[in-house]
């Protein structure tokens, strides 16, 4: 849910909860109560943050480039967790994009 709250913030611009209160479906098949841009964790914000840097080295770059891991070393030198993370946040930013396009498509979002 964090890399797609970066990756489109204007799809979660509403409070903490929508007027009606009642869920909505910000994620393939994913409904909340609650948006997820104000209770995401801090740990979701620094492995996104962790994926973005080793996507292009500064926040926003959609493009992978020559980026950084955070720790000392190569690919293989990560702690594992972090590189599950940032695999995670991969496939996710795919399957989010995605679901962002049909939804464009059928007229549900803007872009």
């Amino acid at each position: 849910m964090a890399v797609a709250v970066h990756l489109r913030p204007n799809h979660f611009d509403f409070g903490l909860r929508l007027g009606d209160g009642g869920p909505v479906e910000v994620y393939p098949g994913e409904c909340v109560e609650e948006n997820p841009r104000y209770t995401m964790t801090t740990q979701a914000r620094a492995v996104v943050a962790a994926w973005l840097a080793k996507r292009g080295g500064y926040p926003g770059a959609l493009v992978p480039g020559p980026g950084y891991l955070p720790g000392a070393g190569g690919y293989d030198d990560q702690e594992a967790k972090l590189l599950e993370g940032i695999e995670y946040c991969e496939a996710s930013a795919a399957r989010f994009l995605a679901y962002v396009k049909t939804l464009e498509k059928e007229g549900g979002v803007a872009e």
